[in-house]
């Protein structure tokens, strides 16, 4: 996710300021034995296992205590629920507007895009769906 939204912001566009875009993201990885799940912002995964959801991420939002310190941290502010009284997700790739504080890293910014990974071993009689959303 870092190494993606880097070259994301080499895009002509985006190095200009003229796209201010951003995006919220999520994967997952599926071994034989694991299932290996990577978001970043409002994207959700959810695993449902024996009729019910055995596993669901969080999502990134300014008023969770750890992203509102980082966000403070880095100069910002979360006001009506929202990084600097504007974007609701705390976790995303581009958004640059809100990656630019000298002197602090990538995962150090107002928003960040480092994914939260979660790791669920595979039930195989149990697992009956994965939604990514």
């Amino acid at each position: 996710f870092l190494l993606l939204d880097d070259k994301m912001r080499s895009i002509p566009e985006m190095a200009s300021g003229e796209d201010k875009s951003g995006s919220t993201a999520v994967c997952v990885l599926i071994s034989p034995s694991h299932m290996y799940i990577a978001n970043c912002g409002d994207s959700r995964g959810v695993l449902c296992r024996d009729g019910g959801v055995a596993f669901s991420t969080l999502d990134h939002k300014p008023i969770n205590p750890v992203e509102k310190e980082r966000i403070q941290n880095a100069g910002g502010s979360v006001m009506i629920q929202r990084v600097n009284g504007s974007l609701a997700v705390s976790r995303a790739l581009g958004d640059y507007e809100y990656k630019n504080v000298e002197g602090k890293g990538p995962c150090e910014q107002l928003v960040s895009p480092e994914p939260e990974i979660s790791v669920e071993q595979r039930k195989m009689e149990q697992d009956e769906f994965l939604i990514l959303a």
